[in-house]
C-alpha cells in the first residue's frame, strides 16, 4: 500500500507543475441535452425515514451481495492461479525470473498480460511465493494495479496519449526502482 501510495503521489505532484492543467486532458466534445429542463424544475424529494428493522435487512443484503461478487473474484483468482502453476512449466518461469531485476520484470509482465482485477492478484502472487522474491511479488501486485489493460483503456479515454505514456512510463520505472531495491536489500 505504501509503494502504490508513494508511486501515485509522485506522478501527481509531477503532473501537478502543469502551468497549463487542463492539457494533459482529452478534449471532449459535450453532447447536447436531451430535453432543456431547468435545474429550478427539478424539485428533490425527502426519502422517507427507514425504520430499524429495514436498515439491519438492508446491511444484510448489501454485505450478502458484497460476499457474493467477491466469492466470484476469490474463485476466478484461485482458477488462474492453478492454471498458471499447471500449465507454464515451473522451469520456464524459473528461468525467466532469475535474478533481482528479471524476477521484477518478469512478473510486471505477467501482471500487465493477465490484466486481472486487484482482488485476484493477491492470489495470483501468492502461488508465487516460493518462486520469486520479495520484490517481485511486490512489483506485480503494484504494478498490476496500477497499470493493466482496463486502465491504460481508461487512462487513454481521460488523457492524451503522450500523458498516458508518461504515466505508464513514471509507473514502470518507480516499480522497476523500489522493487528492485528490495530485491537487493532482501538478499537476492
Amino acid at each position: 500500500i505504501i509503494i502504490t501510495i508513494l508511486i501515485a503521489v509522485t506522478i501527481a505532484l509531477i503532473f501537478s507543475l502543469q502551468t497549463v492543467p487542463r492539457s494533459i486532458l482529452r478534449k471532449v466534445k459535450l453532447r447536447t441535452p436531451v430535453n432543456n429542463i431547468a435545474d429550478e424544475n427539478i424539485v428533490s424529494m425527502p426519502t422517507p425515514p427507514i425504520g430499524k428493522q429495514r436498515r439491519y435487512l438492508r446491511v444484510l443484503q448489501i454485505t450478502g451481495d458484497d460476499f457474493f461478487e467477491m466469492g466470484r473474484f476469490l474463485a476466478i483468482g484461485a482458477f488462474l492461479a492453478a492454471v498458471l502453476q499447471t500449465i507454464i512449466p515451473q522451469q520456464i518461469i524459473l528461468n525467466a525470473g532469475h535474478g533481482p531485476l528479471n524476477s521484477v520484470g518478469t512478473l510486471i509482465i505477467m501482471a500487465v498480460l493477465l490484466s486481472v482485477c486487484s482482488n485476484v492478484d493477491a492470489f495470483i502472487a501468492f502461488s508465487y511465493t516460493g518462486v520469486f522474491p520479495t520484490g517481485a511479488l511486490l512489483a506485480f501486485l503494484v504494478f498490476g494495479s496500477m497499470v493493466d489493460i482496463k486502465s491504460v483503456l481508461m487512462y487513454r479515454r481521460l488523457f492524451r496519449d503522450r500523458v498516458t505514456a508518461y504515466i505508464i512510463l513514471l509507473s514502470l520505472l518507480m516499480v522497476l526502482v523500489i522493487t528492485t531495491g528490495i530485491n537487493y536489500f532482501a538478499g537476492w
